[in-house]
């Protein structure tokens, strides 16, 4: 890692609690001009991880207040930062306390109607940090086991506005917030392969009792085994296709902080390996554990560093993000298969274990013949 990345994990690492701010390496932060503090947390802003950094910074200053290069130099601008952050942080907040009160009262009409409602990414991987309301809220994300056309038609009634024009989800607006109803968990068209592991993530739902996800109400949580798989195969979706953020990364961090001696890792390294994840997976196990400080505490966690640093700097400085970027749908299909000739072909070959053609091909084929 360059200089500018090794000192924002060391904030983010702060914010996660993987490091203490008396560490000596976090003595490194001292020397930091104002514009230095400035730029990593506009690089924080860019990955969705202002409040968590932030909280890094704050720790940081508990300890050292005027021993801070920054703080004794630029102290107006360094309050000036502190009250954008604070404020950002508080937005945050307010956004996905918000969202939870809507996810409750969602999950509770679904209830009454007899409908299980599964939440995933988001508020779920929210759950696993010091603070859950500072990871920035994204979409809510929920699968009904089967019955989504019910949970659409029943959020109509209830004064939604429900989209229903993709093979694998709806969205559904209520209340401020974007609700993705999940016919499907995984991208499916034009692969036999990934209609073989949707079916496979799906069993792993019904393998054990499932949790309600604290202060959404009757929302529930997935399992460990089903995070596992699912994280690492969403998290490589990303990647390959517009970048991941570091939230993404962080994501997974924080469930192997939390959730490690819930899985059976012989059954996920064996899944990695039958879907080509595993390349990645163990680069992310590697990031997670070298870069971000997270104590394996059981076995069958699998490292490697091959490509680890090379998607670290990916995710830190590539300009990605097409999907959220205002282009048009045809413009960001267009930029997608450029870059998949280009750009990201080493994504594909050497992560994601693919042949990019035969993969442009699946979307495309998918896209034309198939109308789930």
């Amino acid at each position: 890692m360059d200089r500018k990345a090794h000192l924002f994990i060391l904030l983010l690492r702060l914010g996660i609690g993987t490091i203490k701010a008396s560490d000596k390496e976090c003595e490194a932060l001292l020397a930091l001009s104002m514009g230095q503090w400035q730029e990593l947390m506009e690089l924080a802003d860019r990955q969705g991880m202002t409040a968590i950094v932030f909280d890094g910074a704050q720790r940081f200053f508990e300890v050292y207040k005027q021993s801070i290069k920054a703080v004794k130099d630029s102290p107006e601008e360094w309050a000036m930062m502190v009250f954008e952050c604070s404020g950002m942080t508080n937005q945050y907040e307010q956004l996905s306390l918000m969202q939870r009160r809507v996810l409750g009262e969602v999950a509770e009409a679904l209830h009454k109607n007899g409908i299980r409602m599964m939440v995933f990414k988001g508020q779920a991987n929210a759950s696993l940090y010091p603070v859950p309301i500072h990871r920035a809220k994204g979409d809510i994300d929920c699968f009904l086991f089967g019955e989504a056309d019910k949970g659409d038609s029943l959020l109509d009634g209830m004064g939604a506005k429900v989209e229903n024009n993709w093979y694998r989800h709806s969205k559904v607006y209520y209340h401020g917030e974007t609700i993705e109803n999940h016919r499907v968990l995984s991208h499916t068209r034009g692969s036999k392969t990934k209609k073989r592991m949707e079916r496979e993530l799906v069993r792993m739902l019904q393998s054990s009792e499932l949790k309600n996800l604290e202060g959404c109400g009757r929302a529930l949580m997935p399992t460990a085994q089903f995070n596992a798989c699912f994280l690492i195969y969403h998290a490589l979706h990303h990647f390959t296709s517009e970048g991941l953020k570091m939230k993404q990364i962080t994501d997974w961090a924080m469930f192997l902080k939390e959730c490690q001696g819930e899985v059976d890792w012989k059954a996920f390294n064996e899944f990695c390996k039958r879907y080509r994840l595993d390349r990645f997976a163990s680069a992310m196990n590697y990031i997670a554990i070298e870069r971000l400080g997270i104590v394996p505490t059981t076995e069958g966690i699998v490292t490697d560093d091959t490509y680890a640093d090379r998607i670290l700097r990916s995710t830190l400085y590539d300009d990605e993000n097409l999907f959220n970027s205002g282009k048009s749908d045809w413009t960001v299909r267009y930029l997608l298969v450029k870059n998949m000739l280009t750009r990201d072909r080493w994504k594909y070959r050497d992560i994601a274990q693919q042949n990019v053609l035969h993969h442009l091909w699946e979307n495309i084929s998918g896209y034309l013949f198939e109308r789930e």
